[in-house]
């Protein structure tokens, strides 16, 4: 199981497999902390859609399918870190992915005086998170994320528009993701348990229950 903490944490990471549910995760511990959100995900969509060199590089990337660079997710963390008041709390969603991603948030971290950090590592076994993405559609009007309910005929509630499946959710894209976590990102979770705070959360459960889990896990 895991240990009650007090909530002295000034910093807060959630890392897990694609389809873990760690960003709804996230985005409820933010609100009840009302602390600042870096999600790195928002962040490359933001800095893609920007008109600026640095902009353009990062689009090129994710349009390419390419990994950013440790030295880009640098730049990036660098800048955002810059702008967070130092009295407000920190909860990071899609960071670190790489132990050298890791080693530099730390470092930073703690240069700024932020040394009290849990992690909340939201497991799921590698057949439910393969389970999960390949039930992921998108709308082809809006965009917006849907499950499928195996319906043939299930349209976008928003706007009625076709479900399509994403092009990094067919077998082979996801198969080839869960390798890229299992050699790049396990061992980010080893380097965490070592360095910071680390509270295990079963992800093969409803959102509410693990919501619940991680609130008893932190003390709130």
């Amino acid at each position: 199981m895991y240990n009650n903490y007090n909530m002295n944490t000034s910093t807060y990471i959630f890392i897990g497999p694609q389809g873990s549910g760690k960003g709804t995760q996230a985005k409820f511990l933010v609100q009840k902390l009302d602390a600042e959100f870096v999600e790195m995900g928002g962040l490359l969509r933001e800095i893609s859609s920007q008109e600026t060199e640095f902009g353009k590089h990062v689009k090129g990337l994710i349009d390419n399918g390419i990994l950013l660079t440790d030295s880009d997710i640098e730049k990036i963390l660098t800048e955002k870190l810059s702008q967070v008041d130092a009295a407000k709390k920190i909860v990071f969603d899609g960071v670190p992915r790489r132990i050298g991603q890791a080693e530099f948030l730390l470092k930073t971290l703690s240069e700024v005086g932020r040394t009290d950090i849990t992690t909340i590592y939201v497991s799921l076994p590698r057949e439910e998170t393969f389970k999960r993405l390949s039930l992921r559609r998108v709308c082809e009007v809006c965009k917006s994320p849907a499950i499928s309910n195996s319906d043939p005929n299930q349209v976008c509630e928003k706007c009625g528009g076709k479900l399509v499946i994403r092009k990094d959710d067919t077998p082979e894209a996801i198969g080839k993701r869960l390798d890229l976590y299992e050699n790049e990102t396990l061992p980010v979770v080893d380097l965490l348990k070592k360095r910071t705070r680390l509270v295990e959360i079963d992800g093969d459960q409803p959102i509410e229950k693990v919501r619940t889990d991680i609130n008893q896990a932190l003390g709130l």
